[in-house]
């Protein structure tokens, strides 16, 4: 069987990249509680099974096949690392992936079934961590290894951001934010999203044309600027040349847009990151706004 395949995240090299091991931080002794969220009793058993052979860690595990069982088991007993199924019935394993990263609850590896190679990169960029194939479960002598180091990755990540996330808001202080777009709920939108970010103290103004951009960026200073592509009267990339050229803020790009040809004309332009709406959260935000500011 060929070597399973992981998400552009998931890198040995960034794995062995990590300046130092975060572990359970004060409880590295306890067992590692882990959530297999799986409806098919025979994946839940297999994944179980898998775990109990990662000889280097402790697993407790917990197994959630209904809505019911996951929404008691993450109530009632937080797990450290969360194995999610996306074929979850009710209440699909996307709808439950946002929920978990919306609430930093803890970590989570997606479990995809075959056919659902693109859902997984697609729950990778709403905040997954990794993903592991069902296609090779059977195969303990590749399904074992993959596991020990998926794990390893997945909580190692989850502590080295979170202590990132500590220093940075240590060393950055208020975070003053300009949101430049035409539409009023999508303004809200954004904003909203950005107030879920209680781990920055952010400071958030808003522009809605060409004259209220012209007196924010003349009057004001900015840590960042978030820019839709598609301003009325001046379009966002124009708006963007003209804000890098005179270096008054880095810009990230929201768009509807979303397609390869307007991210590469944005990012030649030195624009910072590049957010399309339709993936837009308040995960996707943090990290945008992190990678500009650390």
């Amino acid at each position: 069987m060929a070597e399973p395949y992981f998400g552009s995240r998931f890198q040995a090299t960034q794995i062995n990249s990590l300046t130092k091991e975060f572990k359970m931080k004060d409880n590295d002794n306890r067992a590692v509680k882990v959530l297999i969220c799986d409806d098919d009793s025979a994946d839940r058993k297999i994944l179980r099974e898998i775990l109990s052979r990662v000889r280097d860690r402790e697993f407790e595990i917990t197994e959630a096949g209904t809505k019911e069982d996951i929404s008691t088991a993450l109530s009632t007993n937080p797990p450290d690392l969360i194995l999610l199924d996306l074929a979850m019935p009710e209440k699909s394993g996307k709808v439950w992936l946002a929920e978990i990263v919306e609430k930093e609850i803890a970590p989570v590896v997606i479990i995809t079934g075959h056919g659902e190679l693109e859902d997984s990169f697609e729950a990778m960029r709403f905040g997954a961590l990794a993903y592991i194939s069902k296609n090779w479960l059977a195969d303990l002598d590749i399904a074992v290894p993959t596991m020990k180091r998926t794990v390893n990755y997945a909580l190692d990540q989850w502590f080295l951001e979170r202590d990132l996330e500590s220093q940075m808001k240590e060393i950055i202080g208020e975070t003053k934010i300009l949101i430049c777009d035409d539409d009023p709920a999508d303004r809200k939108l954004v904003k909203s999203y950005l107030e879920k970010l209680k781990r920055l103290k952010l400071n958030i103004e808003e522009a809605g044309d060409f004259d209220e951009i012209s007196r924010a960026i003349e009057h004001s200073k900015y840590d960042l600027i978030l820019m839709d592509h598609s301003m009325p009267h001046r379009c966002g990339i124009e708006w963007a040349e003209e804000i890098l050229r005179r270096k008054l803020a880095p810009v990230v790009m929201i768009t509807s847009h979303g397609s390869e040809e307007l991210a590469v004309e944005a990012m030649k332009l030195g624009v910072s990151d590049y957010i399309s709406k339709e993936m837009l959260s308040a995960n996707k935000l943090y990290k945008a706004i992190s990678n500009v500011l650390r």
